[in-house]
């Protein structure tokens, strides 16, 4: 599953920016060229990929929008489990914060 085309387009702009300051910061510049969605230490598996959608999730599930924060996380922990590993501390975290939004939903 895609994390970029799978939310709402504001949320998924957010997310590509974020990708681009995280390549900013690591190299100390951003072209065209450089574009964080395709390089292979900024790319979807980075693990600043993870926390805006955990924020995004909390956001939407304060703000009334349990379902939402459902929708955001519900294929995260798949790729945290992939990345990071099941007994990784966010990968725990992520699945406690969407059983607490399902059982809200």
């Amino acid at each position: 599953m895609d994390l970029f085309t799978t939310r709402p387009a504001p949320l998924g702009e957010l997310l590509r920016d974020q990708l681009r300051e995280l390549h900013r910061q690591k190299t100390g510049s951003f072209t065209p060229y450089d574009d964080p969605l395709i390089h292979p230490l900024h790319g979807p598996d980075h693990l600043g990929v993870f926390t805006p959608h955990g924020r995004q999730a909390y956001w939407l599930g304060r703000s009334g929008d349990a379902a939402g924060a459902v929708a955001e996380l519900t294929h995260l922990p798949a790729e945290q489990t992939r990345v990071l590993g099941e007994a990784h501390p966010d990968t725990l975290a992520t699945r406690r914060s969407l059983d607490r939004w399902r059982s809200g939903a």
